[in-house]
């Protein structure tokens, strides 16, 4: 520290992080991040855990923002709007020249980074889950498999058969990793089984009309996994939780079922080795620029989820607030008291959310992730002549539309402003102020509005 000079920027990667305070600028508090859904988790619950380091100790790094595939666009979007919501150092490592246009819209989203009027923070970062894996979950019924479970090195294809005669099969505890169980710097390819019985289904027969999953857990690397002879899913990623879905008729109702799972160890250590599920915190709070708020919420289920955040949670006063969808770049209908949305799996639900107000006001842009804090400065309304106006700031170059919350009884009227500008009235009644692409100076813009009725003419 001392031999770099306070002008450099010097980040702390693997050091201990209580012992580094006061002498790095940056700090890696999570583990390597990869381009996979299971692999931007553990950065992402990190990222919420270690909240409390950021901008009071360093600035917090949860390693790179990732948008290249294998992740979904969804899932993409899921990454970039925790970064940008966590405030922290934001890093790319995509081959950007390569990258589709659609993925380099999302990094761009998230940069600059925000400097909000509060920075980010998660929400239900300490809720503890209860470990079921491994296990069957029917419904709300769970058939826990203790075992035991039979274990092989080696591979053959016939290991996931359901009559496969396992019975001179050493038995192994689950979760452990091998090396702990007789296997000493063992890498390559290995086998778990173990058989379970189910009740009858609900009709007593051979079905049962509830969803079905198996619950794993974490498996060091890789997984293929069977069911009676079928396999359920695959995985890759040692911090990835496999939690697969299972056809129903594909299980034995009433009798006995096998479970086979073929494992790859690409070094270190391997094996079923862990049952926690380690979601990271489903909830960020940002307030981007006084009394407006961006709130986001994921899914990291493989179902779709029902969320409901009261806005006393979210340190959100209870009002009459507008809302704005940041990804989809639409108005939603105003929130009260709480939000509620259901979310797909893999995805992510970022709300601008502004206190309403009697006059027409900004409530969303398409140029950053945290509403307020990036591009619109200077913002005040003109009662006088019903104008609403504006400065739009650290614009990319790419197209640029305002959305504004009009209240009832009046009607957007003329964009005026340093760059041409269109205006459009939505059937909710927002206003929708658009630019083309090529826009990289600061823009002056105004709306004017007038009555939405005008008066019945006077009778001769």
């Amino acid at each position: 520290r001392d031999g770099l000079g306070t002008e450099s920027f010097l980040l702390g990667c693997g050091a201990p992080l209580q012992h580094a305070a006061g002498l790095v600028d940056g700090m890696r508090i999570g583990a390597d991040v990869d381009a996979s859904w299971g692999a931007i988790q553990e950065p992402a619950r990190a990222a919420g855990l270690r909240s409390f380091y950021h901008r009071a100790v360093w600035l917090n790094d949860a390693d790179c923002l990732v948008a290249r595939p294998p992740l979904t666009v969804d899932e993409a979007r899921v990454w970039a709007s925790v970064i940008a919501a966590s405030g922290g150092v934001t890093m790319l490592s995509d081959n950007l020249p390569k990258l589709p246009a659609e993925r380099l819209a999302i990094l761009q989203k998230t940069l600059p980074v925000a400097l909000p009027v509060h920075p980010g923070r998660p929400v239900g970062t300490q809720v503890d889950e209860r470990e079921v894996a491994p296990a069957i979950v029917v419904g709300d019924d769970i058939v826990p498999l203790h075992g035991p479970w039979r274990f092989r090195t080696g591979d053959d294809p016939r290991y996931a058969a359901r009559d496969y005669d396992d019975d001179t099969w050493e038995t192994i505890a689950v979760p452990q990793v091998w090396e702990r169980a007789g296997h000493p710097d063992y890498d390559g390819q290995a086998w778990y089984r173990t058989r379970f019985t189910l009740p009858p289904g609900r009709s007593g027969g051979h079905a049962d009309d509830r969803a079905v999953v198996l619950e794993l857990g974490k498996v060091d690397d890789a997984d293929e996994t069977f069911v009676n002879g079928q396999k359920v899913g695959e995985t890759r990623g040692w911090r990835t939780y496999r939690r697969y879905p299972v056809t129903a008729n594909l299980l034995n109702w009433g009798g006995e079922n096998v479970l086979a799972v073929r494992v790859l160890d690409g070094g270190g250590p391997g094996g079923l080795w862990s049952v926690r599920r380690d979601r990271p915190a489903a909830t960020w709070v940002v307030e981007g620029a006084p009394r407006w708020w961006t709130v986001v919420l994921v899914n990291w289920d493989e179902e779709p989820q029902t969320a409901t955040q009261a806005l006393a949670a979210l340190g959100i006063p209870a009002a009459r607030l507008t809302a704005y969808d940041v990804w989809a770049e639409r108005p939603l209908a105003d929130v009260q008291q709480a939000i509620k949305a259901t979310i797909a799996p893999h995805t992510t639900l970022a709300i601008a959310l502004r206190t309403g107000g009697s006059h027409p006001q900004v409530i969303g842009t398409t140029r950053h992730v945290i509403q307020g804090a990036i591009d619109i400065a200077d913002e005040h309304w003109d009662a006088a002549t019903r104008t609403l106006a504006a400065k739009a700031v650290n614009l990319d170059g790419r197209a640029y539309a305002v959305t504004v919350a009009v209240p009832k009884g009046m009607r957007p009227g003329v964009c005026k402003s340093d760059v041409p500008c269109t205006v459009r009235r939505l059937q909710s009644g927002h206003a929708v102020m658009e630019w083309p692409p090529g826009t990289t100076q600061d823009i002056n813009w105004s709306l004017t509005f007038r009555s939405a009725t005008r008066p019945a003419a006077s009778r001769e």
